[in-house]
């Protein structure tokens, strides 16, 4: 506010001094890849010397750095699932191919699921359908 740089000027800043590319998925046949463009930031230090056009003081341009701490935060989610009280679950869906036999699959993904609830998955860890 000092600096009278507003959120989307900073957004803008920031973008425009980096070549990132938003995050997408590549279908390729039964498989999905994430896709993500790597951009020209190497390190916070970097982004914190970013110019904020617009706003000057005594003639010199406004830094990230001057407007707020720089820092590594937690990664984004890709997506959120929640289920009952529990706001942060993983989920999987298994998709049947077409032409098969729904009892015969859901047998086996039971079996899939109980092996890895008895043996595979760290203590802790288990695998609810619902």
């Amino acid at each position: 506010m000092a600096f009278n740089v507003s959120i989307s000027q900073v957004l803008s800043a920031i973008a425009n001094s980096n070549a990132n590319v938003g995050a997408n998925y590549l279908e390729l046949g039964v498989q999905s890849y994430n896709v993500r463009g790597i951009g020209l930031f190497k390190d916070t230090e970097d982004i914190a010397n970013v110019a904020v056009p617009g706003p000057t003081t005594n003639g010199a341009p406004v830094y990230l750095k001057q407007l707020g701490q720089v820092s590594i935060g937690a990664k984004v989610p890709m997506g959120r699932v929640g289920k009952d009280d529990q706001d942060d679950i993983v989920q999987g869906v298994v998709l049947m191919r077409r032409g098969e036999q729904s009892l015969p699959t859901l047998g086996r993904i039971r079996q899939k699921v109980d092996q890895l609830n008895h043996g595979i998955l760290p203590k802790g860890m288990r695998i609810v359908p619902y």
